[in-house]
This record gives C-alpha cells, sequence and structure tokens, in this order.
C-alpha cells in the first residue's frame, strides 16, 4: 500500500471503487447538465437580446447582458462538475476532520468521496435552478429567484457537508 504525507500525518493512498451512489450522483449530475442544454435549444430563439445576469440578495435581477451568459453558465457548471468528479478520485489529498489510518483509510476515503459527489451533483442542480430562472425572468414569467433563495442555496451546500462530517467522526 502507498502512503503518502500529509502534513505530519502519512497517509495510505488507495484506489477506492465507486460506489452505486458515486454513480447515482454522476448520472443525477449529467442529467442536469442535459436539462441545462436542451433548454438553451429549446428557448435560444425566444429570449431577448438581454437577460439577466445577476441576481441581488432579494432574489431580484440586478444587472442585464447578452443571452450568451447562459452557455458559459453552462459552461461553468459542467467544468465545475467534471473537476469535482476528477477530485472524487484523489481522496488522499483531501482535508479531514479526523486522522486517517490505514484501518479506517477505506470508509474514511469513501465518505468523502460520497460528500464531493453528492456536492458536485447539488451544485449542478443549484445551476440548473439558476439558469431555468434566468430564462424565466428574461421572458417575463416570473420577477426573480425567490427571496429565500440564498437561504436554500446554504441549506443545500452545508447540510451534505454536516452530514459527512458527523459520519467521518462516527466511523472515525
Amino acid at each position: 500500500m502507498a502512503m503518502v504525507s500529509k502534513g505530519r500525518s502519512v497517509r495510505p493512498v488507495l484506489k477506492v471503487q465507486w460506489s452505486a451512489l458515486h454513480i447515482i450522483m454522476i448520472v443525477f449530475g449529467v442529467i442536469g447538465l442535459a436539462v441545462m442544454i436542451g433548454a438553451l435549444f429549446l428557448y435560444w430563439h425566444e429570449l431577448p437580446a438581454q437577460i439577466p445576469t445577476h441576481f441581488g440578495f432579494s432574489g431580484e435581477a440586478d444587472a442585464w447582458g447578452d443571452k450568451i451568459s447562459l452557455v458559459y453558465l453552462t459552461l461553468v457548471s459542467a467544468g465545475l462538475f467534471v473537476m469535482m468528479v476528477v477530485l472524487s478520485r484523489f481522496p488522499n489529498i483531501y482535508n479531514f476532520p479526523v486522522n486517517i489510518t490505514e484501518e479506517n483509510a477505506e470508509v474514511q476515503y469513501r465518505l468523502a468521496m460520497n460528500m464531493v459527489l453528492v456536492l458536485g451533483a447539488a451544485i449542478v442542480w443549484l445551476f440548473v435552478y439558476i439558469f431555468l430562472q434566468m430564462i424565466r425572468v428574461a421572458l417575463g414569467q416570473v420577477p426573480g429567484l425567490g427571496s429565500g433563495f440564498l437561504a436554500v442555496i446554504l441549506l443545500i451546500m452545508f447540510i451534505p457537508i454536516g452530514y459527512f462530517f458527523m459520519a467521518m467522526r462516527g466511523a472515525a
């Protein structure tokens, strides 16, 4: 088993196989990206030249720009998702809330991979929501993202992090 130095500790380098959850999260993320691409083709000709490109804390659009911004948002979403999937393959480089040993490495790495892939899929679907709301605002169907959007983002990001950190501590 290979070992890698991380600060003062030496961590095992393991090749952890993807689980069913890993594959489900990757498929879920890819479906989100497909929704964005499909919506681009579906709505492109209906969209005005200027669409909302930024939303304030209230959820209302406060900046407008070219509709090509939707393409950029799709590319950023895809890029982040691909980076999260690639990052999930190297759990030995993460920071952990517990000390990693040969005995707990596989369980800890699997939990960390789960967290990264769940967050990757969640990020894609947050982008999908923003993307679709940008289209709906541009078409005059809704005024903005909604006043609770910021709270929802925080919950979607921090609930999985909290859950997996507690699971990691419990598995230590």
